[in-house]
């Protein structure tokens, strides 16, 4: 099933295609006589009855789908066969083209390829279900894919699409955008992964408590890699890839379809999206292989611990010349899953003293940016004049977890609390780690307004960092509302903006979506 992320785009792009479908010959509006009745009333057949026969769905369907019936009616997910088989038939006649139909996935929670290719067309056609003459429901004829695929790219700037080697030249790494300005500290831990990357061992993993900023590490070692290193990475050499291929599980489960796509896409052999599942697996495998046959090839999967097991099995079973760098939480399965190769594990700990102290006058630093306010100035100057001693008290109630200080002092210049009391508060409490993040987030939760909170319980209900007009759509909040609801999830260091294809996304730390789907299904309106 394909989720809705954004209904009333889905539903706005999907009438312009189904609207322009209805002025072609074969869907114009036809009236009949229904002979076999002695009234002799007539009927008309509309185009919504043309259109929904084929996908063996009502026409009351299609306008739901299309917004006819209201907002509301908008479903929250389609059956993928359906909704590819509405799109072949709208791209089989040409009325719409390449972008409009990668525009409509972008509102759904189906991967999208960028740029969209001729093959990543046909691989999604392969998918829909529609009434073939037989008398029975599959995807188009084999023949007839490929033409519609390449069609709908006559007349656009079809970049990566002309050839595979430009493609390939082009997709050396799919890196997203860094998640911090700057890098503090783990100089040992970005040691330990030189010299892994510099060994024969193929695998290694990263693992922690949530929060210690394996993903942040990961992203770092990745950009050493294509010579972008920043902090103290810039002391080590970095070996030189064919290919850098980032992939991430979060927020939500990856597939192994998925997971074979992005490989396949970013080695420029766009053709092998067509392939079948089986294929695929060995095909991509191949494609690896030659891939490394000059350097190696550089793949991080990021939380691969919500992933598919069979990517485990794919990882496990890896060519020559690959490396996988990979991050999971602190979990004895994961990494029995991965036991039957040799594997190196980097187990992340607490900043060290010193590290930790410069990463909190850095989010200090950040803080101060960021507020307009003098009330809260003051606090962040008082904070920054505060004893080394006190602080490092903080820091040790705090494991030194990256993530829990950026929260402590969120909290602690929003509640005028002072670094002893934050403390005396954790140590009453008896707090470890593994429950810190539940007290942090509680005591964020107390403070934050009601549309915040609907905010942050929605965040989970998103495959991937939601834009401003999806986020604020399934809130229920208008522009105003939201933007203050974001401005206090900002000030709780619970969320950060980021840019992706030239638009604004705000993305959040896997613990506090975890901690918002925790909240959300405490209220019984909100359950799904």
């Amino acid at each position: 099933m394909a989720e809705i992320e954004d209904r009333e785009q889905f539903a706005l792009l999907l009438s312009q295609g189904i609207s322009a479908l209805r002025e072609h010959p074969e869907f114009k509006t036809r009236r009949k006589k229904r002979e076999a009745l002695p009234s002799g009333r007539t009927f008309s057949e509309s185009y919504i009855d043309r259109i929904s026969v084929p996908l063996g769905i009502s026409p009351n369907t299609i306008k739901s789908w299309m917004g006819q019936m209201g907002n509301r009616y908008i479903p929250s997910r389609i059956e993928d066969g359906k909704l590819f088989g509405l799109l072949w038939m709208i791209m089989e006649k040409g009325v719409m083209d390449a972008r409009w139909f990668n525009d409509l996935l972008h509102a759904t929670s189906i991967p999208v390829i960028e740029p969209p290719v001729p093959a990543w067309f046909a691989s999604c056609f392969k998918k829909a279900k529609i009434l073939r003459e037989d008398g029975t429901y599959g995807p188009p004829s084999e023949e007839s894919i490929p033409s519609v695929a390449e069609s709908a790219f006559d007349g656009l700037s079809r970049q990566g699409a002309d050839t595979t080697e430009k493609l390939a030249e082009d997709n050396r790494h799919n890196l997203p955008r860094r998640w911090l300005e700057i890098f503090v500290g783990r100089e040992q831990d970005l040691q330990a992964i030189n010299q892994w990357l510099w060994s024969s061992s193929s695998v290694c993993l990263i693992t922690g408590w949530g929060g210690m900023g394996k993903s942040t590490l990961a992203l770092e070692t990745a950009y050493a890699c294509i010579s972008d290193s920043h902090g103290v990475a810039r002391k080590f050499k970095w070996p030189v890839f064919s290919y850098v291929i980032w992939i991430s599980a979060e927020p939500k489960q990856l597939t192994f379809s998925d997971f074979l796509d992005t490989i396949a896409y970013q080695l420029g052999r766009v053709e092998l999206l067509e392939k079948s599942l089986i294929e695929k697996r060995l095909v991509v495998r191949n494609a690896l292989a030659a891939a490394a046959i000059q350097l190696p090839v550089f793949l991080i999967i990021d939380s691969l611990d919500t992933a598919e097991a069979e990517i485990y099995e794919f990882v496990a079973n890896m060519p020559q010349g690959i490396k996988v760098l990979m991050t999971a939480r602190e979990n004895p399965s994961t990494v029995h899953a991965l036991s039957i190769r040799d594997m190196d594990i980097i187990t992340l700990v607490g900043l060290k003293d010193a590290e930790a102290l410069e990463y909190l006058h850095k989010e200090v630093t950040h803080h101060w940016n960021l507020s307009n306010l003098p009330v809260k100035k003051q606090r962040l100057k008082d904070l920054l004049e505060e004893k080394t001693e006190v602080l490092l008290q903080l820091i040790a109630a705090t494991a030194g977890n990256p993530k829990a200080i950026s929260l402590s002092v969120a909290y602690m210049i929003d509640d005028d609390l002072s670094p002893k009391q934050l403390v005396g508060e954790i140590e009453k409490a008896s707090y470890s780690l593994s429950t810190l993040f539940n007290y942090l987030f509680g005591r964020s939760w107390e403070r934050c307004s009601e549309d915040a909170k609907r905010l942050w319980q929605t965040l989970g209900f998103f495959d991937k960092s939601p834009v401003e007009e999806s986020w604020s759509k399934i809130a229920g909040l208008d522009a105003r509302r939201f933007h203050a609801a974001l401005e206090q999830l900002k000030s709780f260091a619970l969320v950060e903006t980021e840019r992706s294809r030239d638009t604004i996304q705000y993305r959040a730390h896997q613990t506090v979506l975890s901690y918002g789907e925790k909240r959300l299904t405490l209220i019984s309106e909100w359950r799904m």
